[in-house]
C-alpha cells in the first residue's frame, strides 16, 4: 500500500489474489495455492484466517459479509465478516461456480458456471434466503457462453464476457426486478483486434468501477527467425 500524500509503502502480504472491501479497511487475501483466504486488516496488518480450501471472493458493498467458493468451488458459502459464520448460499454436484459477486443493494449474487471445458454460463441467486437455494431456483442470466459476470452500479445489468461472436468481447445484459433477463444482451466493447484481446475461455477479468469498465486484455507479438543450416546460426 502507497501513501499517495507521503509515498511510503507498506507491505500487505507477500503473494496470493487479495480483493479489499468497500470500506478499504480489509483486504482479503488468498493464501498460495488457493489453500484459503486471510483477512488483513489494513492498519496495522492483524491477520484472522477466514476459511480453508477456498478462494474467488465477492465482498458485500457494506464490507459485512463475503461470498466465496469453496469445495473446489462446486459450492458458494457467505461468512459474516464480524463472525466469521459462514452459511452455504448454493451448491453444484458437478458444475464450479467461479466469480461470486454480490448487487449492490446485497440482495443477490451473480457468478458463473463451469459446465463442461467449452460451456460457461452466468446465474444470479437470492443472497438473502433463509436456506440454501437449490439449483432449481438460479435465475438464468446467460446460457449461451457468458463468464465474469459484474453488476453496473444500479443492479439493474450485469456486464460480462462471452465469445459468441468469435472474439471474447464485453456484453451488458439488463435485468429485470426479478433479475430475469430483460430483452437482448448489447455489446459494450469489441475486442476482434487478434494482437489486443481478451484471452480465450475465462481468463479475462475485469470490474466495473465509477461507472467505467475496467479490463485486462492480452497483447499478443511475434517475430520471424531464419536459421542458417550451414553456419548453423539463427538469424
Amino acid at each position: 500500500m502507497r501513501d499517495l500524500a507521503t509515498g511510503a509503502e507498506r507491505e500487505i502480504a507477500m503473494t496470493g489474489q487479495f480483493r479489499i472491501d468497500p470500506t478499504a479497511s480489509v483486504a482479503a487475501v488468498t493464501r498460495p495455492g488457493a489453500s484459503g483466504i486471510d483477512l488483513i486488516r489494513i492498519r496495522d496488518g492483524v491477520t484472522t484466517p477466514l476459511c480453508d480450501a477456498c478462494e474467488d471472493v465477492g465482498w458485500s458493498d457494506d464490507g459485512r459479509r463475503l461470498v466465496v467458493g469453496e469445495g473446489e468451488q462446486s459450492r458458494l458459502v457467505v461468512y459474516d465478516t464480524t463472525t466469521g459464520r459462514g452459511l452455504l448460499l448454493t451448491s453444484h454436484p458437478t458444475w464450479r461456480l467461479t466469480q461470486p459477486r454480490f448487487s449492490p443493494d446485497g440482495h443477490w449474487v451473480a457468478f458463473h458456471t463451469t459446465n463442461s471445458p467449452s460451456l460457461r454460463q452466468v446465474y444470479v441467486v437470492s443472497a438473502t434466503a433463509p436456506t440454501p437455494v437449490p439449483v432449481e431456483q438460479w435465475v438464468p442470466v446467460i446460457t449461451d457462453f457468458g463468464v465474469q459476470p459484474r453488476w453496473s452500479r444500479d443492479g439493474r445489468s450485469i456486464y460480462y464476457f462471452s465469445i459468441r461472436d468469435g472474439s471474447m468481447c464485453a456484453w451488458l445484459q439488463p435485468l429485470s426486478p426479478t433479475m430475469h433477463p430483460s430483452g437482448p444482451s448489447r455489446p459494450v466493447q469489441h475486442f476482434h483486434d487478434p494482437r489486443l484481446a481478451g484471452v480465450v475461455r475465462a481468463f479475462v477479468t475485469h470490474d466495473e468501477q465509477a461507472g467505467y469498465l475496467f479490463a485486462t486484455l492480452t497483447e499478443t507479438t511475434g517475430n520471424i527467425w531464419m536459421i542458417d543450416g550451414r553456419a548453423g546460426a539463427i538469424r
